[in-house]
């Protein structure tokens, strides 16, 4: 599981291997998942109204962090957000030992599944939102 205190802003750290599985433009959404594994659950990161995102194929560990002040007026730049949409959107770094990233988006959630579920199935039996950032 990740370590993390979300509601104080700090990092949230997972020891695993992900990748980025999907990344759908029509509907804005961004998917990163662990890779698979039998003894441990899975682990789907889904950021809801991309509007910007700078990616690596595969991450480990992956440390998710509030961007700086100065890293999120240039994520911000770079994704032409305007100052009236800038309160409204998470602008977040992807670190790790592979490479970084950064997603600028409205909302995230992390969700784990055990073994052998249906991971497409946002409400599978036994699943568990272990981070949800609600929306802004």
């Amino acid at each position: 599981m990740p370590t993390h205190s979300a509601s104080d802003g700090q990092p949230i750290t997972f020891d695993r291997d992900f990748r980025v599985w999907r990344y759908g433009a029509a509907h804005a959404e961004l998917e990163l998942r662990t890779v698979p594994d039998a003894d441990q659950d899975t682990i789907v990161l889904r950021f809801h109204h991309v509007v910007g995102v700078k990616l690596r194929t595969a991450y480990r560990p992956l440390e998710i962090s509030v961007a700086e002040p100065v890293a999120a007026a240039e994520m911000a730049q770079f994704c032409a957000v305007t100052p009236k949409w800038r309160d409204r959107l998470h602008f977040l770094t992807l670190t790790s030992q592979t490479g970084d990233g950064f997603v600028v988006c409205g909302s995230y959630t992390a969700t784990a599944y055990p073994p052998g579920s249906d991971v497409d199935d946002r409400a599978a039996p036994g699943s568990r939102l272990i981070l949800g950032s609600g929306t802004r």
